[in-house]
């Protein structure tokens, strides 16, 4: 019960911290710049590579190729590269702002280090880049490191 005094009722102590407790969703907020959806969303846009020619443009030469029988039981052909380029996975990043939004920040820091250690490895290693073609030499598929590019991303 606050006490009274000449000038009119004492608040406790805890009044004054309100305001800033209020706060404190938005400014976690700020924890949550982004920082690791950037990072996965920042490279080359494979998408755009269409067809087999386009994929040439931009790739070279195949380090591997051939033909493999899909889901469908219908022959595939497949280009295999290794590339050490940064690959823009735009659902990737998407999942990784979601959960920066739904935890207000508090996993930014882990989706950063993730990003951060998956984009270095893949700089210094490399990756393998394998386009799988229809019968009109479009690109169908598209995987990295032998999962799919829609297989990437995935909330934990």
């Amino acid at each position: 019960m606050p006490q009274k005094s000449e000038m009119g009722p004492v608040m406790p102590a805890t009044h004054k911290f309100r305001p800033k407790l209020r706060s404190l969703p938005a400014a976690s907020l700020l924890l949550c710049a982004g920082c690791s959806a950037a990072i996965a969303y920042s490279g080359q846009d494979i998408s755009k590579l269409t067809t087999k020619s386009h994929v040439h443009e931009s790739f070279g030469e195949p380090e591997n190729c051939g033909t493999k029988i899909d889901y469908e039981e219908k022959p595939t052909e497949f280009e295999e590269y290794r590339t050490r380029r940064k690959i823009s996975e735009p659902d990737v990043a998407g999942i990784h702002l979601l959960l920066g939004l739904e935890t207000l920040g508090l996993f930014e820091p882990f989706n950063l280090l993730s990003q951060a250690g998956i984009t270095t490895w893949s700089t210094l290693f490399g990756q393998t880049v394998r386009f799988d073609y229809d019968d009109f030499g479009k690109v169908k598929q598209v995987y990295i490191n032998g999962t799919r590019m829609e297989n990437r991303a995935s909330l934990p």
